[in-house]
């Protein structure tokens, strides 16, 4: 998971298998939540309070449906203490895959309406992916994570990550977690460990917790 502090999350997920499956991932929200479908995505509608939209991007094709306080199969349900049962919406995606599969998912948070970016997929493969984000208002993020081995990740505009995870923005610098990245001619433009100093560099400075949070 990659964590642009304030902006948005990027989830990855990968699924190791060597016959055809039928994949369903699911994603709940909490029993308050008025959820909708718009296209592939899932997003809260309320009011005044803050909401989430969920936003795959894989070469998948997906089936999805909303499910609330359903008893056969049992979904939909919310539990926040012992003997408690509340209906609650679940997301469910469901595709088909014939081997070794990776995805992502795009989860962007706002107060009141959250507004849909949109989201290609420009490499993927059992090593790495990448993404390019488009939000209104905002410049392009380029979002990189390296899954396996330790062959350079292309960030676009002659840039490579060699590390576990970056994100670039246009006339920013990039944004690095455990590695580095660097330019055509091999100059090291962000580096993790031994980043920046937010106070000399702007907000765009790396930072590492649990999974990967970059602001």
């Amino acid at each position: 998971m990659v964590y642009l502090r304030g902006q948005y999350w990027v989830v990855v997920d990968q699924v190791i298998t060597h016959c055809p499956r039928q994949i369903t991932p699911l994603w709940h929200f909490h029993p308050d939540c008025t959820v909708t479908l718009q296209g592939e995505s899932a997003v809260s509608t309320d009011r005044g309070v803050g909401n989430l939209r969920i936003l795959p991007c894989a070469s998948l094709s997906w089936s999805i449906e909303l499910v609330r306080g359903q008893e056969e199969p049992v979904q939909g349900w919310w539990s926040g203490t012992y003997n408690q049962k509340l209906p609650s919406t679940t997301a469910v995606y469901s595709a088909q895959i014939s081997g070794p599969t990776t995805f992502a998912w795009i989860l962007l948070p706002a107060l009141g309406p959250v507004s849909c970016p949109t989201v290609q997929l420009l490499s993927i493969s059992e090593e790495a992916i990448s993404l390019g984000i488009d939000r209104p208002g905002h410049p392009r993020d380029i979002v990189a994570v390296r899954l396996a081995g330790t062959d350079p990740v292309d960030l676009g505009n002659t840039l490579v990550l060699d590390g576990d995870c970056a994100i670039y923005q246009k006339k920013h610098r990039p944004l690095v977690a455990h590695g580095t990245v660097t330019d055509a001619t091999g100059k090291i433009l962000a580096q993790h460990p031994h980043g920046f100093s937010e106070d000399k560099e702007g907000p765009l400075a790396p930072d590492h917790r649990q999974g990967k949070t970059l602001d």
